[in-house]
């Protein structure tokens, strides 16, 4: 009877000590890290389109890729943001390959 009783208390006591669950608190700054992202994106219609990440606005739509990578690398520089740059198929491209043509002034 002696090990039913001190049994029983432990599994009680398990069960008061579960660890509640972690709630997730979006900060200022993860909002302002994610809008600090400027995209180069190809639109159905052949144009370049450049704005920021999660915006349905676009900033300027360009006739080359080039046009929008140059006029975009000077907007991240002056804006200190970041850059991703999209392919014709969708897939995201490497920035180091994406920036290859561009002049830098």
């Amino acid at each position: 009877m002696a090990k039913n009783d001190t049994e029983a208390p432990k599994k009680a006591a398990a069960k008061k000590t579960a660890a509640p669950e972690p709630t997730v608190i979006e900060t200022e700054e993860a909002k302002k890290e994610v809008s600090n992202v400027h995209q180069v994106l190809h639109t159905t219609d052949g144009r370049w389109a450049v704005k920021r990440k999660n915006s349905e606005k676009v900033i300027k739509y360009f006739t080359t890729k080039k046009e929008a990578l140059e006029y975009v690398t000077k907007v991240c520089e002056n804006q200190d943001t970041k850059l991703m740059v999209q392919k014709k198929n969708g897939a995201f491209q490497k920035l180091s390959n994406a920036l290859r043509g561009v002049k830098k002034q």
